[in-house]
């Protein structure tokens, strides 16, 4: 099961974790916060994305 964090303005764990379904739905949100995503792309010597 994918979980997201929530982080506030500047970055600090906040310690509400949410799963993916009730990271989808803005209500669960609060103002002010926001989900933390990491996103890695691996690019080889020849300009090839791994997927």
């Amino acid at each position: 099961m994918e979980k997201h964090e929530l982080v506030d303005r500047i970055g600090n764990k906040t310690g509400k974790i949410l799963t993916h379904i009730e990271a989808r739905d803005p209500n669960n949100v609060p103002d002010g916060y926001y989900i933390s995503v990491v996103r890695v792309i691996i690019i080889n010597d020849e300009n090839e994305i791994l997927l």
